[in-house]
């Protein structure tokens, strides 16, 4: 009976609620009140400015994932810094971190494209800042790819001019080789193999004493036409390398390699006309909401406060009058 005493009806809450209906409406209004003048004069406009880039990378094909390392280089210190000094913004105005808070990226599904947004409380700045960021980000791009080429150029020179001394030794070894190597060579053969003058003396003598007589012969040396060739062709291989270490030289210099990357603004970013921030509305219904749950909980906990004796029971003197509402 006396669990049953101290559990509250319906009718009870409901009785309590109005209770303090004043008291509950008073902080809903306070709270609605003061969003409306934070949201209205107290904080400033948020501008959000876009800008819409299309990448692609050839060395990347069948990768789906490759826009992920360019979204990450937006924010990069080096973007940042020549974005800052390209607008001639003061570092006490505006540092790089400050910077990097303004701004977010996004990769549009299904698409090569990523999105760079900044947000600032002028609407014309926004748009600048965004701008300069996807101009200063195209550039470094470039800059890192032809650096990684010529890196890779340098790698390539080191190789041939590796090469190149192993055939250069290759041929003062064949061309030493060439010389110590006779040209013609002297051959002995039968008279009965040579047939013109086996047909001539067949004529004096018989086949058999033909037979015994020899022939010198003078022919060219296999072996040094061989090193002939071995030399020409690791010469003409030579030439092929020397060409191919001076272009690779030629394009270090002048940075003249072919962009496997294509980075260009397919929607450059435009004074927005409308704030995203603060949002009006949404901050008031929330304080409104905020305002009444937090009225509700002082008003129950008045109530229990008043009702209940510091034991934790009700207090007989305190219970609710069930036809006033009020503490008896």
């Amino acid at each position: 009976m006396e669990q049953m005493e101290q559990e509250i009806s319906l009718r009870e809450i409901i009785e309590i609620i109005l209770s303090g209906k004043w008291l509950i409406a008073g902080i809903t209004a306070i709270a609605v009140l003061v969003s409306g003048i934070v949201s209205f004069f107290i904080l400033d406009p948020v501008y959000e400015a876009r800008a819409t880039l299309n990448i692609t990378d050839n060395r990347e094909e069948g990768n789906p994932n490759y826009l992920v390392k360019y979204v990450e280089q937006v924010t990069s210190h080096a973007v940042m810094t020549d974005t800052l000094n390209s607008l001639g913004i003061d570092r006490e105005e505006l540092s790089i971190t400050g910077l990097r808070e303004k701004i977010s990226t996004e990769i549009i599904k299904d698409t090569p494209l990523i999105r760079i947004k900044v947000t600032d409380s002028d609407p014309e700045l926004a748009s600048i800042i965004t701008n300069q960021i996807a101009a200063s980000f195209i550039n470094y791009m470039r800059m890192q790819e032809q650096e990684e080429l010529r890196s890779l150029a340098r790698s390539e020179v080191e190789k041939i001019e590796a090469e190149l001394e192993i055939h250069r030794a290759t041929l003062a070894k064949l061309e030493e080789e060439l010389k110590n190597t006779p040209e013609f060579i002297l051959t002995q053969k039968s008279l009965a193999g040579d047939s013109y003058l086996h047909a001539i003396e067949s004529e004096r003598r018989r086949a058999a004493e033909a037979g015994g007589l020899q022939l010198l012969d003078e022919e060219i040396n296999p072996v040094y036409t061989s090193l002939q060739q071995s030399i020409t062709d690791l010469r003409v291989e030579m030439k092929k390398l020397e060409a191919r270490k001076e272009e690779l030289i030629q394009r270090i210099e002048e940075t003249g390699f072919i962009s496997s990357q294509h980075i260009i603004i397919t929607s450059p970013a435009i004074p927005p006309e409308r704030p995203i921030a603060p949002k009006k509305a949404l901050n008031i219904a929330i304080a409104g909401v905020v305002g009444l749950m937090v009225s509700v909980f002082i008003v129950f906990f008045r109530h229990y406060w008043q009702t209940t004796s510091p034991s934790g029971t009700m207090a007989p003197d305190r219970r609710i009058d069930q036809n006033q509402g009020l503490p008896m």
